[in-house]
């Protein structure tokens, strides 16, 4: 079966933006009819294949403003799309989920984390923590870096809801996606929080936040207490 002529567009309008960079002012893709001219293609086909790039994250479609590419996710090979917050995946284990408000924790040397958002390596960084329950029993620890600007914008209010709430109200600005990492170690700061045995070996979730202009905004380490929390990832047939 012939695929589509818009999954074709899809994939023309990907290579456009890796071998073009110029193509985007900033981060905007040129208007529709103009990437009708460019691929040779019906301007109908060029929405379905926005469509389709909107649904991978690739791009952000904004009413009044035009398609917002995302770079960020252009340079990952390997998409999961996982759209679970930590509470879904505790929920999912049968357990009753809850967590603690982010809570501050000073300061952190961590140049990994500092490449990331953008920053010099020797910037230490604002940390903001929270452990997430299952049954009351220790699941997730997740630690928060965020830019020392940002940590000075958050309000008392801003610490009760969910790391995107948290962004939205410290960095003043609109989020879009989240890449993350998944890996495993052992730490003891992560051991000691779960109530673990010392060595005992912990899923990680590391996580980028991006904004809609495609900001690096702050980095997640969710640390994942083995026990209690297992992933699972759906893979579609073609």
């Amino acid at each position: 079966m012939a695929r589509p002529l818009y999954t074709k567009t899809a994939e023309q309008m990907i290579s456009l933006l890796t071998t073009r960079p110029g193509v985007c002012e900033g981060n905007m893709l040129p208007p529709e009819d103009a990437l009708a001219e460019m691929l040779d293609v019906g301007r109908s086909t060029v929405r379905e294949a926005l469509r389709s790039l909107e649904e991978k994250g690739i791009i952000t479609k904004r009413q009044g403003v035009g398609n917002l590419v995302h770079s960020s996710v252009l340079r990952v090979r390997s998409v999961v799309d996982a759209r679970v917050s930590f509470m879904d995946i505790i929920a999912a284990t049968g357990r009753s989920p809850s967590a603690s408000p982010l809570m501050p924790a000073g300061e952190e040397n961590a140049p990994d984390v500092a490449s990331m958002l953008g920053l010099e390596a020797g910037v230490p960084l604002p940390v903001f923590t929270r452990l997430h329950y299952g049954d009351g029993i220790p699941a997730i620890f997740c630690k928060n870096y965020v830019p020392a600007w940002m940590a000075q914008q958050a309000l008392p209010q801003a610490l009760q809801g969910s790391i995107f709430e948290f962004l939205r109200l410290a960095a003043g600005c609109e989020l879009s996606h989240t890449l993350a990492r998944i890996g495993a170690a052992s730490t003891e700061e992560g051991v000691r929080a779960l109530n673990l045995t010392e060595g005992t070996p912990l899923v990680i979730w590391e996580e980028t936040h991006f904004s809609v202009d495609d900001r690096p905004l702050a980095v997640t380490k969710a640390l994942m207490n083995p026990d209690l929390v297992s992933l699972i990832f759906l893979r579609k047939a073609y």
